[in-house]
């Protein structure tokens, strides 16, 4: 019984190979002017599963949809209701496309071919899979992505098959489940595309379908910039204390400045590590540079009033409750207008 068992756990994937080898044996249809067979090509998405920032990759579940024509599949119906009749792939010429950038290449939980009186075939594959992109955060946690979902046609059918976009069976499903909570979904595009092969390789048509997604910054406003700009107030409130009391002024800024290292923790363990600067960063950089200058500017007062220049240090004090607020605002201007001016 056991080696009857090994033996059929063999043989699965010996007759399942087999099955595909001979679909592929099966002859494309005469193919249309151009030399290709027109193929329309559509991805319904009908889960967003997630997105991992610091891979940039991301899981989709999903209709792969594709329709052509095959004159050697017409049959004369036998009734008003016999539009279509369901198909074997396995016995039909079916077109070979892949998603160029899947992870682990499709997971195929369902597949459902019909054809039509005239020829025409139709076919729906059920998928899951994760899939890699190329994200840009320059302007986190304000930023908008674009998730690919790339169509080729298999290498040895690049010269058979003419993939054609199909706005009407692409889309994304609306439902509540099926999207995430920090993202908010704009649309779904397809773009025809022609991949660029190395070597002499050629080139291979291809159908980006680019879902764009926006970041809902929320959380980041409350839970990031605005207890930043509070230990920038903090630090500022510290030049306000009478200059005699060094020990309370430096106490106040120097636990603001602690507090925003704490917070760049946080900022750092969000992202992948990128050699450019975010927005966020940006923004970091600005308040913990104005939290370091209170200090420095509570010790430049308090040397000036050792040294019994108590008008200088005066001075330094008015001069920099004046200009600290200001300055700083400008700061965040030019970086906003660096990040999102362009």
């Amino acid at each position: 019984m056991k080696r009857t068992a090994i033996a059929v756990t063999l043989l699965i994937p010996l007759l399942s190979t087999g099955l595909r080898a001979s679909a592929r044996q099966i002859p494309p249809p005469p193919p249309s002017s151009g030399g290709r067979v027109p193929v329309k090509v559509g991805v319904y998405v009908t889960d967003l599963v997630g997105v991992d920032e610091v891979a940039q990759t991301f899981r989709i579940r999903g209709y792969l949809y594709e329709q052509w024509k095959d004159p050697r599949l017409k049959y004369v119906p036998r009734g008003p209701k016999d539009k279509d009749r369901l198909c074997d792939p396995a016995k039909i010429w079916t077109p070979n496309v892949i998603m160029a950038n899947a992870v682990n290449g499709l997971f195929k939980l369902g597949t459902n071919v019909r054809r039509k009186p005239d020829g025409t075939v139709v076919f729906w594959e059920d998928f899951e899979d994760d899939l890699t992109m190329q994200m840009s955060f320059h302007r986190f946690p304000f930023d908008e992505q674009v998730l690919p979902v790339v169509i080729q046609p298999f290498l040895d059918e690049r010269d058979v098959v003419n993939p054609i976009p199909d706005p009407g069976q692409t889309g994304i499903n609306s439902q509540p489940w099926a999207l995430l909570a920090q993202w908010k979904m704009l649309g779904m595009k397809a773009v025809p595309a022609e991949s660029v092969l190395g070597g002499k390789g050629g080139s291979i048509p291809e159908i980006d379908f680019n879902m764009l997604i926006k970041r809902r910054y929320g959380y980041y406003i409350w839970k990031v910039f605005l207890p930043l700009f509070i230990m920038v107030i903090v630090s500022y409130c510290a030049l306000w204390i009478n200059e005699t009391d060094v020990a309370a002024q430096f106490s106040v800024a120097l636990s603001a400045t602690l507090t925003m290292v704490a917070f760049l923790f946080v900022i750092s363990g969000s992202l992948p590590h990128l050699p450019y600067l975010t927005y966020i960063d940006a923004f970091f950089l600005i308040c913990f540079v104005f939290s370091a200058l209170s200090i420095v500017e509570i010790v430049v007062v308090h040397r000036a009033a050792q040294a019994r220049s108590s008008r200088t240090a005066a001075r330094v004090r008015s001069a920099s409750r004046a200009l600290y607020p200001v300055a700083y605002l400008i700061c965040n201007a030019i970086a906003a207008r660096a990040f999102f001016g362009r």
